[in-house]
């Protein structure tokens, strides 16, 4: 079995049988949701690194079924996917409603 950190630079990352349920994990631990002050909802989720580029660019092609706009490095080297659309939230909440996948709990489940 291959382990992400084998495929950082190989398409198949999101092939790989456990990459959903590792990106619920991953979101557990990383990622956030909220409602801003206007109304709007988002979705984020940020690393620090290059070598973490291509797991943001996958986790967009994961939930959004879509590449993202152009991830660029901000100035701490971190690497940034923020989902605000309401098509985006839509695919979002899709993804983490969907019965195969493992479920999320605590605080980020609200």
């Amino acid at each position: 079995m291959k382990l992400i950190t084998d495929l950082l630079f190989d398409n198949d990352i999101i092939n790989l049988d456990y990459f959903n349920n590792w990106l619920i994990g991953f979101t557990m631990a990383e990622g956030s949701s909220g409602i801003k002050t206007n109304g709007s909802a988002f979705f984020q989720i940020k690393q620090k690194g290059e070598e973490n580029y291509e797991i943001i660019k996958a986790i967009c092609l994961t939930i959004a079924k879509r590449e993202a706009k152009p991830i660029k490095a901000d100035s701490a080297n971190c690497y940034q996917l923020t989902l605000s659309s309401k098509a985006d939230i839509q695919k979002v909440i899709e993804f983490f409603s969907f019965s195969y996948n493992h479920s999320l709990f605590g605080y980020k489940l609200e």
